[in-house]
């Protein structure tokens, strides 16, 4: 599917969330084989599929580092922590996962850009991304690394700045549900103050590709909701 000659996205979909995770899952290894060293994966229970999949496959990704792409700054037995999830139920996967909780992440991240990595991106159904959120108007002008806190919550949230992101050798969208649909209204109606949407125009002026991994319901509903706009 191409959203528009300047908007080019490919989705790729399928009828079970398990499904879907093995076919990024496949993708992933193409870069890995390629020298890609790091990924960065989304927090949240929508991609709990991929990391089901993945931690059956972790040997097949031995000479890989995962980060998350944001996490709230809790201890990690705190069910909002991402990385505790992660911590209890995927021990494979957090034996090669890098902390947003070591003293040294920025060292990290700052040696990261000089090599090629990938994004995973979990999107919410206001569209934003890691912790860049539409109602933060400093989330997309962060460079290396945001911290934001919402208004209903008493922690603060870390995540990935922006414009390192835009460095992703590739980025990768994982959107399941019909309630995921309303993204294509977003690009509809241009709203480039939502990060879903300015990411993708972003992309036009960069070599990398994004792609969007989407079960058929999200894939239905984003279909129908761009093909109203045309």
């Amino acid at each position: 599917m191409k959203i528009s000659a300047s908007l080019p996205i490919e989705i790729v979909s399928s009828s079970e969330s398990h499904l879907l995770a093995e076919k990024l899952i496949e993708s992933l290894l193409r870069h890995v084989r390629n020298g890609v060293k790091t990924i960065f994966i989304p927090g949240g229970q929508s991609i709990l599929p991929f990391y089901n999949s993945l931690e059956n496959r972790m040997k097949e990704f031995k000479e890989v580092q995962f980060c998350l792409t944001d996490e709230r700054m809790v201890p990690l037995v705190d069910p909002a922590s991402n990385e505790g999830q992660i911590q209890r139920s995927f021990p494979q996967l957090y034996a090669q996962l890098i902390s947003f909780h070591q003293a040294d992440f920025m060292n990290f991240l700052t040696a990261i850009q000089q090599q090629d990595f990938i994004n995973i991106l979990g999107c919410g159904s206001d569209g934003h991304f890691a912790s860049l959120f539409p109602t933060d108007e400093k989330a997309l002008q962060s460079d290396l690394f945001h911290t934001f806190r919402k208004a209903n919550e008493n922690y603060h949230r870390h995540s990935l700045g922006y414009k390192f992101i835009l460095q992703s050798k590739e980025i990768f969208i994982w959107i399941c549900g019909e309630e995921k649909g309303i993204l294509g209204q977003y690009l509809r109606e241009d709203e480039q103050s939502i990060p879903f949407v300015k990411l993708l125009h972003e992309r036009k002026n960069l070599n990398h590709p994004i792609t969007l991994y989407a079960d058929d319901s999200a894939r239905g509903a984003f279909e129908n909701q761009w093909s109203n706009a045309n």
